[in-house]
């Protein structure tokens, strides 16, 4: 039979890196909390998550309007707003050309049914018709960009890329 072995006393070289863990451990936990405070000032916690809050540049996620704090429609519109004036954000070929084409046919579709096609009762119903189509197509590529842009923004916090 084998005989018990005392235990041995843990080396120092042991118990610093064991506190550095445990360091480590508290300051991700502080981390988090602050992340979760910031996403509820700042409204955001449905659309972004916590922790790409807390590790942001604190001027890129300015608290939205009074107006905007139960409505997620409009911290949708403000992230979309934001995309544009990142400049660490390029859009993609969709949101590069999609939107100015869907204002172009917008604008083409308005002078179509009011000048080339001005027929009284038709013509108003087509215009209104094409023009809520355009409407959704426009909104849901600008929502697929915003979605882009917040894994973006996600990223970069993750990896720390600087401003």
């Amino acid at each position: 039979m084998a005989e018990a072995s005392e235990p041995v006393a843990p080396s120092p070289e042991l118990n610093e890196r064991l506190s550095r863990l445990e360091q480590a451990i508290s300051s991700i936990q502080v981390h988090s909390a602050h992340a979760a405070v910031a996403a509820n000032e700042s409204g955001m916690a449905g659309l972004i998550p916590s922790a790409v809050l807390g590790a942001m540049i604190p001027g890129l996620a300015p608290s939205p309007p009074e107006f905007a704090a139960g409505f997620p429609i409009f911290k949708e519109f403000q992230i979309m707003a934001r995309m544009y004036i990142d400049a660490r954000y390029r859009l993609s070929r969709l949101g590069q050309f999609g939107v100015p084409l869907v204002l172009i046919l917008a604008v083409l579709n308005y002078l179509t049914f009011q000048f080339a096609w001005p027929v009284p009762v038709v013509a108003p119903i087509f215009e209104r018709i094409f023009l809520f189509i355009l409407a959704i197509a426009l909104y849901k590529i600008l929502n697929r960009e915003a979605a882009r842009y917040a894994s973006v923004l996600a990223y970069l916090a993750r990896f720390g890329a600087s401003a």
